[in-house]
């Protein structure tokens, strides 16, 4: 039987509400949103890769390969099973070091089909696309820090 490549992955959302302080009744504290109630999320397994067609992009020998948010590009196609993106909370020094710190200001827009921007990250925050089915790159972008990114793409 042939080896098996089968990446899992998970999102959860808490949606909170952060109440200000009231003399003489409760500190500052945090609820769950009256709708909502509860935490939501989800989770799956990519189990279509055979071991030995495996093809992934980003990293190598356990060590990450940063791209910088300054219009780079991950080329997406029918044999892509995955795609992992996070602002890693530094700007682009070189593929394999980190620079400083960005500052809050420091976003990355990700971008499909030229420029539809699905998502804006902040530092630390990463995002999992399970088996895209739009062909083509996906596009990093970002105001006048160049954030390091780590994207790393898994398929056959």
């Amino acid at each position: 039987m042939a080896d098996k490549f089968k990446p899992r992955f998970s999102v959860s959302v808490t949606p909170v509400v952060e109440l200000g302080e009231t003399d003489n009744k409760y500190a500052a504290h945090s609820v769950l949103h009256e709708e909502i109630r509860s935490s939501v999320g989800g989770s799956g397994t990519i189990d279509t890769i055979e071991d030995d067609d495996l093809d992934v992009v980003g990293y190598e020998g356990g060590t990450p390969s940063y791209v910088t948010s300054n219009a780079s590009t991950a080329a997406i196609d029918a044999n892509t099973e995955l795609v992992y993106i996070k602002h890693t909370g530094h700007l682009f020094s070189s593929a394999s070091v980190l620079g400083v710190k960005c500052v809050d200001a420091d976003t990355v827009d990700i971008k499909v089909a030229g420029p539809i921007t699905i998502a804006n990250l902040k530092a630390g925050e990463a995002m999992v696309l399970p088996r895209p089915v739009i062909a083509g790159n996906i596009t990093l972008g970002s105001g006048s820090g160049h954030v390091a990114v780590q994207v790393v793409t898994m398929g056959s």
